[in-house]
């Protein structure tokens, strides 16, 4: 293998890597955001 064949793999290892955890990050904060909401209706409707 050559040096930018292993560049070019690094890179593109990063950015899967990369959207991964975006992805993983915003379905965990919209459930996060989904409990609080949950939550502040049910502590405002006691």
């Amino acid at each position: 293998m050559s040096i930018v064949q292993l560049i070019f793999s690094v890179i593109l290892l990063v950015s899967v890597i990369l959207v991964y955890v975006t992805f993983a990050l915003m379905r965990v904060s919209g459930d996060i955001s989904r409990e609080l909401e949950d939550y502040s209706h049910k502590q405002y409707f006691k």
